[in-house]
């Protein structure tokens, strides 16, 4: 995208000091863009918001295994049966593919920003957006699954000591 127009401008803080430039740029298709020169790596924030994402819910998954009994259903059958069975660490399998499914995203986005030029662009990208949206959609259905699960097996526990 050719830039149109770009105002250079000095900006000052509080006590009329001269901080940072701030670069106002206008771009082909007309989008505003406002940065400063000391800005962060738009890449380190995608990254720090994938990872603080994925941190989150492995510990979360953590807390929850810690809390499972110590036999849990692996499996369900078509009519959601339970049909098979293992101990509460196969509880980590999911976690871990999270994990690995962050660390790919990471990575293709970086590729992306490489190969389209955009790697100073401060906003996230189309590609960056889906990718959070994925994770995050992927936690809540990861966090309702082990809550069915230990719920379930906690419940019954408990009903079955009556």
């Amino acid at each position: 995208m050719p830039i149109i127009f770009r105002y250079d401008m000095p900006t000052t803080s509080f006590d009329n000091s001269p901080s940072e430039e701030m670069h106002i740029t206008i771009r082909e298709n007309h989008h505003l863009i406002y940065w400063f020169k000391n800005e962060v790596d738009p890449m380190r924030v995608f990254t720090w918001i994938v990872r603080s994402i994925v941190g989150v819910m492995v510990l979360i998954c953590l807390i929850m295994i810690s809390l499972a009994p110590q036999q849990v259903v692996t499996h369900f059958n078509g009519a959601g049966l339970a049909d098979a069975f293992g101990p509460r660490w196969w509880l980590i399998v999911l976690p871990l593919l999270t994990v690995i499914l962050a660390e790919f995203c990471i990575r293709k986005a970086r590729q992306k920003r490489r190969k389209q030029g955009m790697l100073q662009v401060p906003t996230l990208t189309g590609f960056e957006g889906q990718c959070i949206a994925v994770l995050v959609s992927f936690n809540v259905m990861l966090w309702v699954m082990l809550q069915s699960e230990i719920q379930s097996l906690l419940v019954g526990g408990i009903v079955g000591l009556l």
